[in-house]
């Protein structure tokens, strides 16, 4: 047996407060023995108690689950959403009670049939489920998010519940970039820090380097005089070590005379390098 998701936005159930004015007028009547009135002091006072612990219940749930700035959804294990918090009131813009009941496409109608596998297989062996997708607003337009899932048992109703991060802005900053990445008029190059592989480059890059840095495999390295070799390793073993931007940069050549300034950054579970190579008679930032 399984109870029902409360709504936290009711009081406790009509039901309750009526039993218990049932109750209160019983325990007022002259006619019944002293055991009697004694018992239903008590029933009337244990209830009393319930209620009150009910509601004070209620209301820290209402406040720690709407002082979450993330839109947060209880969702039932078939995926109906249960509840919303006011942070996903505000991001969807729509009413609490246009979304609760409803399955979960109600928030994301893009979502495949079987969405809601990968998320039992990865509940079921007691992990998060964390994916990105785009929930719709109220008047359609989409928004991308990333979700992290979690489950959890709620008097023995298995439930989950999913925190959703918009990535509206990081969406943009991104966009943004591979805008200037495109356009810059300096060559621009992303190597794997361990490999030193070519993994992205910009027009100007492959302008400078030649159609040769496309070929697979290329390193930066295999593009450098003799001479310009050592300087521009002990560049990147100091990225390795440091991990900071270097302005004190060599010069080399390849393909014609060049200076570089070098950063380290690390993306996901590889860290990589960028430089920028840019003619010597350009002044570089100190």
């Amino acid at each position: 047996m399984t109870d029902a998701w409360p709504d936290p936005a009711l009081p406790p159930s009509v039901e309750m407060t009526q039993t218990l004015a049932a109750l209160d007028q019983a325990r007022q009547d002259t006619a019944l023995d002293a055991a009697t009135r004694a018992l239903l002091d008590r029933a009337h006072a244990a209830l009393a108690a319930a209620i009150d612990d009910t509601e004070s219940e209620r209301l820290r749930y209402t406040a720690l689950f709407d002082a979450v700035p993330d839109p947060v959804s209880i969702l039932d294990w078939d995926g109906t959403v249960l509840d919303l918090n006011k942070a996903g009131m505000a991001a969807y813009q729509r009413p609490r009670e246009e979304i609760v009941g409803q399955p979960i496409e109600v928030l994301n109608p893009d979502l495949p049939p079987d969405h809601m596998v990968p998320v039992w297989e990865a509940l079921g062996r007691g992990e998060t489920y964390a994916v990105e997708v785009a929930n719709m607003r109220g008047d359609g337009r989409r928004f991308p998010v990333e979700v992290h899932s979690a489950g959890f048992d709620y008097r023995g109703r298995k439930c989950i519940v999913a925190v959703a991060r918009d990535l509206s802005n990081r969406w943009q900053a991104e966009t943004r970039y591979r805008l200037l990445f495109q356009v810059a008029s300096e060559a621009v190059l992303i190597l794997d820090a361990t490999s030193e592989k070519l993994e992205e480059a910009n027009p100007a890059a492959f302008k400078l380097l030649g159609e040769k840095a496309r070929i697979a495999g290329w390193t930066f390295i295999e593009s450098l005089d003799s001479l310009s070799v050592a300087g521009v390793q002990q560049l990147f073993a100091a990225l390795r070590r440091n991990a900071f931007a270097i302005r004190a940069t060599p010069t080399c050549r390849c393909r014609q005379e060049v200076r570089l300034s070098a950063s380290g950054s690390d993306s996901g579970t590889r860290t990589r390098t960028g430089f920028d190579p840019a003619s010597s008679r350009q002044k570089l930032p100190r």
